[in-house]
Parts: C-alpha cells; structure tokens; sequence
C-alpha cells in the first residue's frame, strides 16, 4: 500500500543482516586470525557446543534472509505470470514461489561444493561488474571521436574476458 514505507523496511532488513554477517566475520578473524576456514563453523571440533551455536546461526540467518535475498526473483516472475499472454496467469503467487524455491534446493542439492560454487560466481560477478559492464557503457554513450578512450575500454574488456575465465578455471 506504501512503497516507501516497504522500502525503508527492505533497507532495514539488509542494514541488519549486514551487520550480523560483518560481525560474525569480525569475530572470526578475531578467533582465528588468517587461519580461519572458508566455512567457519569446521574451525570448531565436532560436537561442541560452539559448533553447534554456529550452525543453528548460520539456518536462522539464511532462514531470515532468504526471502529478503529472493524477494526480486519472485516480484519478477510473478510480474511475468500476472502479463495476459501468460498460460500461468492462474496460477496463486505461492504457488510459484514455491516451484522457485524447490528449483533453488534442487541446483543447491547438485552443487559438490558450497565454497567452489561461490569462488566461481564471485570471481564472475566481480569481474563483469567491475571491468567488462563499465567499458561496454562507456563505449556505448562515448563518441567515435575518443579514440584512445575506447581502445582503452577494448583492452579492459579483453582483460575482463581473459581474468574471468582464468578466475573460473582455476576455482574448479
């Protein structure tokens, strides 16, 4: 009913989430120092109970985060449902949430490793985000006069392509 009202509870939401991952990551480091593993709760022996405490934080965190993280995806699609040429017009919006989920658990269950499927998105991710996106758009809206500028935007292009797949094929 109010956009902004959602928004500022969003913004709220990730700001807290925020703050929990920062200081459990903070408390990590602090623990462990650069010793620490990629999945924390394996620096703890097996049984204790600060295992135990760290995986019941890590379900509640992403129990609570995940419709944050998914709230996109399915505003996305029900908004592709909801179109009148849409054969899933009908269907309820928790019903495709719900497939959306299911979808999720099923690649999660595929995965061999947790650690190795966020190496290979960061490195895809960071990369494009950060080298080969900027270039394209600049190259798009710069004019043919800026020669140097482009040919620039080219080479890190060419750079953004050739990191990203070194980045992919040495995480797997």
């Amino acid at each position: 009913r109010e956009p902004v009202a959602f928004f500022k509870v969003t913004w709220f939401s990730f700001g807290v989430t925020w703050c929990m991952y920062t200081a459990f990551a903070l408390l990590g480091y602090f623990c462990f120092g650069e010793k620490v593993n990629q999945v924390i709760y394996t620096d703890f022996d097996a049984g204790s109970i600060w295992r135990h405490v760290s995986l019941v934080t890590i379900v509640v965190i992403l129990a609570f985060t995940f419709v944050l993280q998914m709230l996109p995806v399915f505003e996305f699609v029900q908004m592709l449902c909801q179109r009148p040429e849409s054969p899933f017009r009908a269907l309820h919006y928790a019903v495709m949430r719900f497939a959306i989920t299911a979808l999720g658990v099923f690649i999660a269950w595929l995965m061999p490793s947790v650690v190795s499927i966020i190496n290979t998105l960061g490195a895809i991710t960071g990369v494009t985000t950060s080298m080969i996106f900027p270039a394209v758009l600049f190259m798009k809206v710069s004019s043919h006069e800026d020669l140097m500028k482009r040919a620039l935007s080219v080479l890190l292009i060419i750079f953004g392509v050739v990191g990203t797949v070194r980045a992919v094929t040495s995480t797997s």
